[in-house]
């Protein structure tokens, strides 16, 4: 099956840009792209699917969508690679992951380049958002954080299903988070909780 993967950082945003070139399921998220892959709701879908050989060939727009952490960008290709997935960025000229079934040497360079491009623009989307904060503190006009807004453990736990089952079928740590590329840490804190 085919697939088209959409990610943009706020409810607010619009993805109908992104949904009119959508090519086949489309696996939408409304998180920030700092947050891991596999811990998003449809990334982690998404990986489910491409590991049991249900999603075949995935379309991105373009490779931030997949992150802004260059390794996470990294460790998602790699379950690609493994799981024999194509991927395919198309504002790069619909540049894919293989080609006639080997790995292309012009994705994995561009690819590398591009997720350290992204990595770059989310610390200077840090750098400015620290700058506002810091501005409105000064006006007194910053409020911070609401009050209840942490994460329960149970919603946490629903959040990383895909882990939860690698853990209780008895799938160690490492194996855990290799398969679904997310974290260690992120594996231990599910551990941990359950």
């Amino acid at each position: 099956m085919e697939a088209t993967y959409i990610r943009v950082s706020t409810a607010k945003q619009n993805v109908i840009s992104q949904v009119n070139k959508a090519i086949g399921q489309q696996y939408i998220d409304k998180i920030q792209g700092t947050t891991p892959f596999a811990e998003r709701p449809q990334g982690s879908r998404l990986m489910g699917d491409i590991i049991t050989g249900k999603v075949k060939h995935v379309y991105v727009n373009r490779i931030d969508r997949l992150g802004r952490d260059a390794d996470d960008i990294q460790d998602i290709i790699k379950v690609f690679k493994e799981y024999k997935c194509q991927l395919t960025i198309t504002s790069m000229g619909n540049m894919h992951l293989f080609d006639n079934g080997k790995e292309s040497f012009t994705f994995k360079m561009m690819a590398a380049m591009y997720s350290q491009i992204a990595e770059q623009q989310r610390e200077e989307i840090k750098e400015k958002t620290a700058e506002g904060i810091q501005l409105a503190k000064e006006r007194g006009v910053y409020i911070g954080r609401k009050e209840g807004t942490k994460e329960s453990t149970d919603k946490f736990l629903t959040k990383h299903k895909n882990i939860v089952n690698c853990l209780e079928s008895g799938m160690s740590l490492k194996k855990s988070a290799d398969t679904l590329g997310v974290s260690k840490t992120t594996v231990v804190k599910v551990k941990k909780l359950l």
